[in-house]
């Protein structure tokens, strides 16, 4: 858990495993199961944001209220774009505000 400004960001590697969500092929879907409350008993406490990773797949994405953000890979996407390496994740929270970007590596030239 990361709290910083007014947010509380909570961390994991894969959603899948504690049922937040399921991966079908190439998508990562946020079921009817996802909640406030389900995020609650997973965290132990209300978040804010969910920063997660597993699948390789840049996310962000808002749903039942709550930022979702992966960012991917820098060196082994899932979804390898030309001329790119890979992705991360910028995160900035200030004043109970969450903003995220993904961020695109390109290959040196």
């Amino acid at each position: 858990m990361i709290e910083a400004g007014g947010l509380v960001v909570g961390a994991m590697f894969d959603l899948t495993t504690v049922g937040l969500a399921a991966a079908t092929g190439d998508r990562l879907d946020f079921g009817e199961d996802f909640s406030l409350e389900q995020l609650q008993r997973v965290f132990g406490r209300r978040v804010d944001v969910v920063v997660f990773g597993a699948t390789h797949r840049e996310i962000v994405a808002f749903h039942r209220g709550v930022l979702l953000v992966n960012p991917g890979s820098p060196t082994l996407p899932a979804r390898p774009r030309s001329g790119a390496v890979g992705t991360a994740a910028l995160l900035e929270l200030e004043r109970g505000v969450a903003l995220a970007e993904i961020v695109t590596f390109a290959r040196p030239r």
